[in-house]
């Protein structure tokens, strides 16, 4: 059996059969004790409904210095510290909140860029296809009109040889039917 003080008392049995007097504990600190070890009692209970109610911790009790007045601060510490970690967290909370709203917006704007973009490429795909059918249109057309126009300047000038010659046969005949006229010829006929 260990005493209040650590002492085993069969090793000391003087100091642990010893009965307390007046004199070692005055009736005064007892009663003080007491006094104290109410207050802290009645402050816990108040301190444990505030800390459920997550309100502020009332007002340290009329201590005496000594272990109760510490617990009193260490339990004032601790609960500040837990205020500050509630309003870290809750700022936390605030940001982490704002920032999801951010991303959940930056998701949706990039999903409608997505479809944008998406639209952009089969339009552009589209362009491209229709570029290159006109580009063999073109080619085709260019094909034609060279070939006609190469016909047309052959023709043309089969045209032109044919009246050159033509022109050359009229001439030759004009000239074969013609007489040498005369100067004595000539002047009849104006007389």
């Amino acid at each position: 059996m260990i005493t209040v003080r650590g002492l085993d008392p069969r090793k000391e049995p003087a100091l642990s059969a010893k009965p307390l007097s007046e004199e070692e504990n005055p009736p005064s600190t007892v009663g003080s004790k007491l006094r104290e070890i109410t207050l802290f009692m009645d402050w816990l209970k108040l301190a444990v409904k505030a800390l459920q109610s997550e309100q502020a911790l009332a007002e340290m009790p009329d201590l005496g210095p000594g272990e109760l007045r510490v617990w009193v601060q260490a339990l004032q510490r601790l609960h500040k510290r837990w205020q500050r970690s509630e309003e870290e967290r809750s700022a936390l909370e605030a940001d982490l909140s704002a920032r999801e709203r951010q991303l959940e917006t930056s998701v949706q704007e990039a999903k409608e860029l997505r479809a944008v973009c998406e639209g952009l490429r089969l339009d552009l795909a589209s362009n491209r296809d229709m570029l290159s059918r006109t580009a063999k249109e073109r080619d085709q057309l260019v094909g034609r009109l060279k070939s006609t126009m190469d016909d047309l300047i052959m023709k043309t000038r089969l045209e032109l040889e044919c009246l050159a010659t033509s022109r050359k046969e009229i001439s030759a005949a004009l000239e074969a039917l013609t007489p040498v006229q005369s100067p004595q010829l000539t002047q009849r006929t104006n007389e």
